[in-house]
């Protein structure tokens, strides 16, 4: 107890204990808020190709290809979760996040990705390690996995999002700047 940090009640200060205090200030600020926040970023955003995959892609909510799409995103803290609502020039994409069994729970319709999240003084990674249809696992050949790259910058944060399906290949991935307003 002697710690002089700010309450641990944001989402990724409880999920990331001490290693919340190695990340960039930039994350540091737009994550340890206990209300929430709002950034905007541009990305590039591809995705795989052939019908299957824009399907599954399409399902998912994942956002269209292209070179500069505009992306608004909006943190909402609800008490121990948050309502992440990401709009892709437009297009809405809408998640719920906890932490659970010392993973973060993200809660895509009716999926649920679990991912360990590892800090660290460049910033984090997320890694889905388990995919759930309500509360019914997917077994890894048909489950999608997701990794992510956050890297903290002085004014904002560099991502790189990858969603794939096995089987399938690429279903999307999107990557740019994304700064808090």
């Amino acid at each position: 107890m002697g710690d002089s940090s700010p309450a641990p009640s944001s989402l990724y200060r409880r999920l990331l204990g001490a290693g919340f205090d190695t990340l960039p200030p930039i994350l540091r600020r737009v994550h340890g808020q206990e209300k929430g926040a709002v950034a905007e970023g541009l990305l590039r955003v591809e995705r795989g190709g052939g019908r299957v995959r824009a399907l599954a892609a399409d399902l998912l909510s994942l956002p269209r290809a292209g070179e500069c799409v505009p992306l608004r995103l909006e943190i909402r803290a609800e008490r121990k979760r948050e309502r992440w609502i990401r709009y892709f020039d437009g297009q809405r994409l809408e998640t719920v996040q906890w932490q659970q069994k010392g993973l973060l729970v993200e809660a895509a319709g009716p999926l649920r990705f679990g991912f360990r999240v590892e800090a660290d003084q460049t910033g984090m990674r997320f890694t889905s390690l388990e995919c759930r249809l309500l509360f019914l696992p997917l077994p890894g050949p048909i489950a999608p996995r997701i990794t992510a790259i956050v890297v903290g910058q002085e004014t904002c944060w560099i991502i790189d999002m990858r969603i794939e399906a096995p089987l399938l290949g690429l279903l999307a991935r999107y990557e740019g700047e994304v700064a808090p307003l």
